[in-house]
């Protein structure tokens, strides 16, 4: 065999050799671990206030009015107070929209409210042959409110302020000595005046809220003119009364959101 030959015989073993240790100690390799796995995580899902809603609400409601005599006529003095007050009910319809900024939740609220609340009382008075009676019935509410509040996920507490008009039937009515209506006169008036109260709301689905909510409604005083009244003794108009109204209620309610 020549020297050229040998020489590459030697060549080719050499490599077979490399060849053979270098997998020899890839096999002794430890193997590779596969990726770990991590589940995909989920943000809790948390309620939107954002959006206009739909809803009805019934409670209780308490009428506390007081007419006061404002001058002197020989029926009464000025200045004789006479209380109206009775426990009725109120409920109706809201309609409103809220915008969320977490976690503070500002909206505006408009609200229909028919009402029963009806009370009269005796008027004392100077004519003994006569007496005479204060009569006043609230038929229905309306208000346009803002509101702010703080939202704890489904849970929203909130303060609610605004305008409020109130319908009204006052009446007064002399009677004679054996309590019958001599004469009457009746006076129908819508008054203006605000509102302001606190509710909470809780997020019961993703469309459905209920809540409940105290409002008190204040409508100042305002003073009425019964001129066609007269007693057996004699006519005793223009009378003129003063009237201070306030509401208290408290409901419960149900809203539809259409977010």
């Amino acid at each position: 065999m020549s020297r050229r030959s040998l020489s590459l015989l030697a060549l080719v073993v050499t490599a077979a050799a490399a060849v053979a240790v270098g997998s020899a100690n890839a096999a002794d390799l430890p193997v590779p671990a596969s990726g770990a796995y991590y589940p995909p995580s989920y943000a809790p899902a948390i309620y939107n206030w954002t959006g206009l809603y739909l809803g009805g609400n019934v409670g209780l409601s308490l009428m506390d009015d007081t007419d006061t005599a404002t001058t002197s006529n020989g029926y009464q003095n000025a200045g004789t107070r006479t209380d109206l007050r009775d426990l009725g009910w109120m409920g109706g319809v809201q309609f409103g929209v809220n915008y969320e900024f977490t976690p503070v939740v500002v909206g505006v609220e408009g609200t229909w409210s028919p009402a029963y609340m009806t009370a009269s009382n005796i008027i004392p008075s100077l004519v003994l042959a006569n007496s005479q009676r204060a009569y006043a019935n609230e038929p229905w509410f309306a208000t346009v409110t803002g509101r702010i509040g703080y939202a704890w996920d489904d849970l929203l507490f909130y303060g609610r302020g605004g305008v409020a008009w109130m319908d009204v039937n006052y009446r007064q009515d002399d009677l004679n000595f054996a309590g019958a209506v001599a004469f009457s006169q009746q006076i129908n008036d819508v008054r203006t005046g605000f509102t302001a109260g606190v509710g909470l709301e809780y997020g019961l689905t993703e469309h459905w809220s209920a809540r409940i909510e105290y409002n008190f409604f204040d409508f100042g005083t305002k003073t009425y003119n019964f001129n066609n009244l007269s007693t057996t003794t004699g006519p005793i108009g223009p009378f003129p009364i003063s009237i201070n109204s306030i509401v208290n209620s408290i409901t419960a309610g149900i809203n539809f959101r259409f977010n």
